[in-house]
C-alpha cells in the first residue's frame, strides 16, 4: 500500500484540483493523509466534498495541527501515521497524474530492492524544466551521489516513492523550522541510498506560483537555512572520511557553498552586516574541510578557488557572476 501524505496550509484556491488528481487514480491500494497544518483560509472546507469522495475509494487519515509548525512537521506527521509499506509526499497545491502511483509500484515490484523512486514533472506557471536523465535503476551509493551531484534528478521532496522502513532506519525525518527543507531531504536520500529508480515519463504536476506558505521565504531565514544544510553536509563528509564517496560530497560542498556566496551579492533584504556575518559563517565552514585532498573537476576547483579569495576580489568577482547570470 502506498501512504499519499498531501499537507494543507494556504491553498483554497488548489485542494480541490490536488484531491481530485488524487481520487481518479488507476491504483487503488493507497492510504490518503491529510495533515491540517492550522490553516488560516478556507482550505479545509472548501476540500470536504472531495474528502467524503476520497473516502468511498480509500482509507482517509486528517491529522489537525493545533497550531502551524510548517511543511516539514507536517509531513513528518504525517510519515508517522502512515501504515503503507511506501510514503509520496504531494504538495497540496499541485496534481498527480491519474496513473501515477501505478507508475511507480510498477516499477517497486520489478526491482524489489530499491530504496526510493523519482518520477517526471510537467511544470505550469514558468517555462522551465526539471529533466530526469539517470537510468532507469540505479545501484551504489557512489552512482546514486554522482546522479544527484551532476543534477540528473531534482531536489523536491514530493514526486517520490520512498520505502517508509528505508526512511525511518535512516533517520530521514524533515528538519523543522528549515526552509530549503526538500535540498537537505533530497542530499540526505543521495548519501544514503542504495538503489534508486526512475519513473521517465511525467506523473507530478508542478504548479508555481509566487505567494503561499509552500514558495515564500525571506532573507535572514532563507540564509540560516542555508548555513544549516551546509553545516550538515561537511558533518556528512567528516562521518565518512575513509569512503569513496568522500571526493563527490566534497564537491557538492564547494558547490552549495559557491551559491551562497552567489546568493549573498544577488537580491536580499540583508543589512551589510548580516551579509559579512554570513560570508564568515561559510569561511568558518569551508576551512573546516579544505584539508581533505580530493582530486576534484575544473568547474569546482575554480569554484573554491574563488571562495579562497580575498574578500573585496571574491566580492567583484561574484557580483560580475550574479550580473552575467541575470543577462540570460
Amino acid at each position: 500500500m502506498v501512504s499519499i501524505i498531501i499537507p494543507i496550509y494556504n491553498v483554497q484556491d488548489y485542494i480541490n484540483d490536488c484531491l481530485y488528481s488524487v481520487y481518479i487514480q488507476t491504483y487503488s491500494e493507497i492510504e490518503v493523509i491529510l495533515v491540517n497544518d492550522c490553516t488560516p483560509d478556507n482550505s479545509m472546507s472548501i476540500a470536504h466534498s472531495n474528502i467524503e469522495k476520497l473516502k468511498k475509494r480509500f482509507n482517509v487519515k486528517i491529522i489537525d495541527h493545533k497550531s502551524n509548525k510548517g511543511l516539514s512537521a507536517a509531513r513528518n506527521s504525517g510519515v508517522k501515521e502512515a501504515t503503507g509499506e511506501w510514503v509520496y509526499f504531494l504538495d497540496s497545491d499541485d496534481e498527480i497524474t491519474p496513473d501515477c502511483i501505478e507508475c511507480f509500484v510498477r516499477l517497486a515490484e520489478r526491482y524489489l530492492s530499491v530504496d526510493f523512486i523519482v518520477g517526471g514533472i510537467r511544470v505550469i506557471g514558468r517555462n522551465i524544466s526539471y529533466r530526469l536523465t539517470t537510468s532507469e535503476y540505479v545501484i551504489g551509493n557512489d552512482n546514486i551521489l554522482k546522479c544527484y551531484i551532476s543534477g540528473m534528478w531534482y531536489e523536491m521532496a514530493w514526486n517520490k516513492l520512498i520505502r517508509k522502513e528505508y526512511f525511518v532506519s535512516n533517520n530521514l525525518w524533515f528538519k523543522e523550522g528549515l526552509l530549503h527543507e526538500d535540498q537537505l531531504f533530497s542530499y540526505q536520500l543521495a548519501t544514503t541510498a542504495l538503489t534508486m529508480a526512475t519513473v521517465n515519463k511525467p506523473t507530478y504536476i508542478y504548479k508555481i506560483r509566487m505567494s503561499g506558505a509552500i514558495t515564500s521565504s525571506n532573507g535572514r531565514k532563507n540564509f540560516d537555512s542555508f548555513i544549516c544544510i551546509l553545516e550538515y553536509m561537511v558533518y556528512s563528509v567528516m562521518q565518512k572520511y575513509s569512503t569513496s564517496s568522500v571526493t563527490l560530497e566534497y564537491a557538492q560542498i564547494i558547490r552549495f557553498s559557491y551559491s551562497i556566496l552567489l546568493s549573498l551579492y544577488g537580491k536580499h533584504n540583508l543589512t551589510e552586516m548580516e551579509v559579512v556575518n554570513y560570508e564568515l559563517k561559510v569561511d568558518r565552514i569551508c576551512r573546516i574541510v579544505t584539508f581533505y585532498k580530493c582530486k576534484l573537476p575544473v568547474p569546482i576547483r575554480i569554484k573554491l578557488t574563488i571562495i579562497k579569495l580575498p574578500q573585496t576580489l571574491r566580492k567583484g568577482l561574484l557580483k560580475w557572476h550574479n550580473k552575467k547570470i541575470q543577462k540570460k
